[in-house]
């Protein structure tokens, strides 16, 4: 019974093997010590980069709820109890952890806003003794908040910032308290500006969402937005008029809330040339 032999090259050398299941086991042993060589080399860096990143992150988040829970109180068990704050967040990504409020009691939310706002301020604090000048960071939001709720929470008292209601977007906006600044308002980011975008909405239904979105934008500071609202498909003449603002050269990209057939972005998009999201 004849057997197969087979001939095959390891680095520098020629060697013979007299069955496949040896030769099998041979390239086995070879790829695997070139995979443990090649990916230890190429991404050992990244490993190590990865690893100290997170590292940073987790300590900043760590320091953050040491710092604003100096003297632990019976509010900090009780925040404890039901949320987990992501304080790194604003750092990793460059805008906070957002709350969201549906379903949540009043006195969940104003006990997230608060914590929230007094971690954000020692971050800042921090930035400005490192850096030597005053650091801004991005208003807190908590969404899907109704009136009714919105009311519920202003009424308990809040020691670390001032919250604002945009009632159709339903949000609450907070701004923590600053040292170096009184002015409360959204807009305070010292970062440059991102540029505009536009937010089109087909109909007044739409209001809700257009304008959560909207709010949302604004609050990063770095983002002009332009609303173009009921403007639907149904009457074309409407979207064509608005094609000026549209067009403008400021815009990076266009939002379109639509709802029913949600036929506009689709419309919009073939009118412009900037990214579209519908």
């Amino acid at each position: 019974m004849s057997t197969l032999s087979l001939v095959f090259r390891r680095g520098n050398k020629w060697m013979k093997s007299s069955s496949l299941s040896s030769y099998s086991s041979s390239i086995s042993r070879t790829t695997h010590h070139c995979n443990r060589t090649v990916l230890g080399t190429s991404l050992g860096g990244v490993e190590s980069k990865k690893q100290t990143f997170f590292s940073s992150s987790i300590a900043n988040n760590n320091n953050s709820n040491s710092n604003s829970n100096n003297g632990s109180t019976e509010e900090d068990l009780l925040l404890s109890s039901f949320a987990n704050l992501d304080h790194g967040r604003e750092q990793r990504t460059g805008f906070p952890e957002a709350i969201f409020a549906q379903g949540k009691t009043p006195h969940q939310i104003a006990t997230i806003l608060d914590a929230m706002a007094a971690a954000q301020h020692v971050h800042q604090s921090n930035d400005n003794k490192d850096n030597g000048h005053l650091s801004s960071y991005n208003a807190i939001l908590a969404t899907r908040v109704d009136a009714d709720l919105y009311k519920q929470v202003a009424a308990i008292p809040l020691q670390n910032g001032i919250i604002k209601y945009h009632e159709t977007a339903r949000i609450i906006s907070m701004q923590a308290n600053n040292d170096n600044d009184n002015d409360n308002d959204c807009k305070s980011s010292l970062l440059p500006s991102l540029g505009r975008v536009v937010v089109a909405s087909a109909g007044t239904t739409d209001l809700y969402v257009a304008e959560e979105a909207a709010v949302t934008l604004e609050a990063t500071g770095r983002v002009e937005v332009d609303r173009v609202y009921d403007a639907g498909v149904a009457g074309l003449h409407r979207i064509i008029k608005a094609l000026p603002r549209l067009r403008h050269e400021d815009v990076k990209c266009i939002l379109v809330c639509a709802g029913m057939d949600g036929a506009l972005p689709s419309v919009v998009a073939g009118l412009v040339f900037f990214p579209v999201g519908g």
